[in-house]
């Protein structure tokens, strides 16, 4: 299990929305997340990976959906959540992880993206159009099997 943001900045027509580039993993560029450690809720996920990767602290607004697909046959489950900005001074330092940290509004940030999946949960939160209306959406709801998991300690 992994988790996520859709982490905003400034609201209405200065809405952003943060970016980042791996380097390490294809030189693609996507949604900060991150695995879930032992002991740690996915909420507690989501935030941690988020300071990991971008150095913003955030508040949680809300489920944004959820991205399902396979990686050498194995399945992953990313779920992510609409996330504020609660510090105002951007503390981003480029790691081995992640390159650079990138502002750019929906319809940049759609543009930008590497993989369809998360382009498509972008328009669907966001109501950004696809340049490409017959892709098909992954679901944005929680996957069937996850009612049995715990998401709280």
């Amino acid at each position: 299990m992994a988790a996520g943001g859709l982490i905003e900045r400034g609201q209405g027509v200065s809405l952003r929305i943060a970016v980042i580039h791996r380097r390490r993993y294809h030189n693609d560029w996507s949604l900060p997340k991150g695995k879930q450690d032992p002991g740690e809720n996915l909420m507690e996920t989501a935030r941690r990976e988020i300071y990991e990767e971008t150095g913003c602290r955030v508040q949680l607004n809300g489920f944004a959906g959820c991205i399902q697909y396979f990686v050498e046959e194995t399945p992953k489950v990313v779920l992510y959540w609409k996330m504020l900005e609660i510090n105002s001074i951007n503390i981003f330092k480029p790691s081995s992880e992640v390159a650079k940290l990138d502002w750019l509004t929906p319809a940049e940030a759609l543009q930008r993206l590497t993989y369809e999946d998360e382009k498509e949960l972008l328009s669907r939160v966001y109501h950004t159009s696809l340049a490409d209306p017959s892709t098909k959406h992954s679901s944005n709801q929680f996957p069937a099997a996850l009612p049995s998991l715990p998401l709280t300690k």
